[in-house]
């Protein structure tokens, strides 16, 4: 009972120790992260399908924005699939990079603003879908101005932020342009008061505002990143032949004037490290071909820099953004577009850098707790028109996603819902995507698949133990079988009438005082005996050991048949006879020959064996040119076949142990139509006996 329990055990723990290497393996080779599509729908250039849980019930609305609606702009909203209301507002629709949805009266449920454009006015509404009201429109924010024939200009979002504690938050946002000169400006308005604040006249392009108290009074500053190209003049105020480090108040003021960084054409843009305090990290990309540098700073929050150094950067970075988003702030992420993302701490070193797929467009990327972990997964525009790329909020497990059509300005949201797993929403100009996202099922259940492979292993084991214990018991009994059929064969070989007919020609050969004969005799049978009594327990012996008992047997033949036939044994050079073969199978062949063939002969008999190679087989001939088969059966000479019978089983169960299969022919030879002795062909494949031995 003992040793079966602990065979069991070991079982159980080998069956675990492999099933974990089997798991770890597919964790090796599997990505962490999968993405599939669950649906697919037509879309609209015109339209925008947005999802967003305005109620916070975890489950979320659906909304559809009208761009152009017969010189309208629209907003229905669904609940269920069913239209919850709709609104509609004068003009076409703002250029702004995706829906600006947020709090407005700190009560728990969104409100959406909607930007329009009136002739060259801009305007802004705000719509509580929840309550059912549209909480202000037409709220005149700036003009716009024409470049090259369009109207040019971009609205990035910002934050809402309650500066005034009057429990209506006020709305950060920024407009900039590319040839335009105007407008660019941080904007706020104060939906309770009514009024707009504007930024002191720049012509430097502000985007992507952020809000961060730098100073720890609980009013925080807002930063924008700016790009240096060089479409206003250069004497004008702030002008865009530089990037600018601007940090403005609540109320839009300069917290301290501008820094100018050199020169055109550069990119910089803005983030925080903390080093006792929090920095302002200042990343500036110069991409002319003068002689400026590229460079790293800090700056606290009167504008002073603390540090700086100069960069090589890759000439191939064109884009970058700067994310810092996770509870340390003592490093901040530069993502590139050469398919880079560096770490970067206080003391402005590259800590490291991690690996992702080619991005395009960094100005705009989306942030989506997409599996719900209470971390967001980054969202870039991939290397190419269709895709998009997906990262950990770490930036590994990055997933590459092709679309089966170009897009130009995807919008993502997440379909919430309380009843199924959360599905990221892709609207693009012709269809609206929707994907599941998480963890592969490996990574999701391992522990699971552990036990499983565990329990199958360990069944396979059991299974195959079982069929070791049947394939050991029917291989007993071929044994036993092959035993019985070796007695046979030892019978067959020195049977009681060959035996006594070698004892009484030996014992005259004394008589007549032939000593040499005598000892001829003797030498060959008892050579013979030995073989027969060394190999009695084995069904095979070597190629070798055969042609030796062969030869003696056939020299006590010769003798017993005063010398009417003779043999002759040709073996090719170099053979092999090491080679393991079935016992008797060349004997019974040659025994058949001499006792139906040559013996019947008065004089000239003759036995030949061949041995030689073809490919990969062994080719044996034994020819007699006896009396033939028929012949013989007709002078009641033919036995019973015993001996054939017994190499015929011993074959069979050779073939069915070792998937050997040694075949052989009979051909009655003919010679002026009449009967001229027997062939016989073998065939041995040497190297499944090799594999056999």
């Amino acid at each position: 009972m003992n040793t079966l329990s602990n065979k069991l055990f070991k079982r159980i723990c080998l069956s675990f120790f492999l099933a974990t290497i089997l798991i770890v393996i597919i964790l090796i080779i599997t990505d962490k992260y999968r993405i599939s599509v669950l649906n697919k729908e037509n879309s609209h250039p015109n339209r925008i399908y947005y999802y967003h849980d305005l109620d916070k019930d975890g489950n979320s609305e659906k909304l559809n924005f009208q761009k152009n609606n017969v010189g309208r702009i629209g907003l229905l909203v669904y609940e269920n699939n069913k239209i919850i209301n709709h609104w509609n507002f004068e003009g076409e629709w703002g250029q702004i990079d995706h829906p600006f949805i947020a709090d407005l009266n700190i009560d728990g449920k969104d409100e959406i603003f909607i930007f329009s454009q009136i002739n060259d006015s801009l305007y802004l509404h705000c719509v509580d879908p929840i309550n059912n009201r549209v909480v202000f429109r037409n709220k005149a924010i700036t003009k716009v101005y024409k470049a090259h024939g369009i109207y040019d200009y971009g609205i990035y979002k910002g934050v809402l932020y309650d500066m005034d504690s009057d429990g209506i938050k006020e709305i950060y946002f920024s407009i900039s342009t590319g040839y335009s000169t105007k407008p660019r400006n941080l904007f706020v308005y104060n939906y309770k008061k009514d009024t707009v604040i504007v930024s002191p006249e720049s012509c430097a392009p502000l985007f992507s505002p952020i809000a961060y108290d730098f100073d720890y009074d609980d009013i925080p500053e807002f930063l924008c990143s700016t790009h240096a190209v060089a479409n206003c003049s250069l004497n004008i105020e702030y002008s865009d032949h530089y990037s600018w480090l601007m940090v403005f108040r609540p109320d839009l003021n300069f917290k301290f004037e501008p820094i100018p960084f050199n020169a055109y054409p550069s990119l910089t843009k803005f983030g925080t490290l903390k080093l006792n305090k929090d920095l302002i990290f200042v990343f500036h990309l110069y991409r002319g071909t003068e002689d400026y540098s590229s460079f790293m700073a800090l700056f606290n929050c009167d504008g002073f820099m603390l540090k700086s150094k100069d960069i090589n950067i890759n000439p191939e970075i064109q884009q970058f953004e700067l994310i810092n988003e996770t509870d340390d702030k003592s490093y901040i992420y530069l993502i590139a577009d050469i398919g880079k993302v560096f770490k970067i701490d206080t003391m402005l070193n590259f800590k490291k850098y991690i690996n992702v797929p080619k991005l395009t467009g960094l100005d705009v990327y989306y942030k989506l707790d997409i599996d719900n972990d209470a971390s967001n997964e980054y969202i870039f525009r991939g290397q190419y028109k269709n895709q998009f790329v997906i990262t950990r909020h770490n930036f590994k497990h990055a997933i590459t996603v092709s679309l089966d059509r170009n897009f130009n300005a995807p919008y993502f949201s997440l379909k919430e819902a309380t009843d199924f797993q959360t599905q990221l929403v892709v609207d693009t100009e012709e269809y609206t995507y929707y994907f599941n996202y998480g963890k592969s099922i490996v990574y999701k259940y391992w522990h699971l698949m552990i036990a499983l492979n565990t329990v199958i292993i360990y069944l396979v084991f059991y299974v195959a133990a079982k069929i070791g214990d049947y394939r050991k018991l029917k291989l007993k009994e071929t044994q036993k079988k092959i035993s019985e059929l070796q007695l046979k064969s030892f019978q067959n070989h020195i049977d009681p009438h060959f035996t006594f007919n070698i004892i009484e020609s030996f014992g005259n050969l004394i008589n007549e005082k032939n000593p040499e004969k005598a000892s001829f005799l003797f030498n060959n049978y008892t050579r013979m005996l030995k073989s027969a009594l060394i190999n009695s327990d084995n069904a095979f012996i070597s190629l070798e050991d055969e042609l030796d008992f062969v030869r003696n047997y056939l020299n006590l033949e010769v003798y017993r048949n005063n010398y009417k036939f003779d043999y002759k044994i040709n073996i090719q050079k170099g053979l092999d006879e090491s080679i393991i073969i079935p016992k008797m199978l060349i004997h019974i062949f040659v025994e058949n020959a001499v006792k139906h063939g040559v013996r019947h002969l008065t004089e000239g008999g003759l036995v030949k064996i061949k041995i030689y190679e073809e490919g990969s087989d062994y080719r044996i001939f034994i020819k007699d040119n006896g009396i033939g088969r028929e012949k013989a059966k007709e002078l009641a000479w033919f036995s019973t076949g015993r001996g054939l019978k017994i190499i015929d089983e011993i074959l069979g169960l050779y073939n069915r142990l070792y998937r050997v299969n040694i075949g052989y022919e009979t051909i009655d030879l003919e010679s002026k139509e009449k009967a001229s002795g027997t062939l016989v062909k073998i065939k041995i494949p040497t190297k499944q006996l090799y594999h056999a031995k």
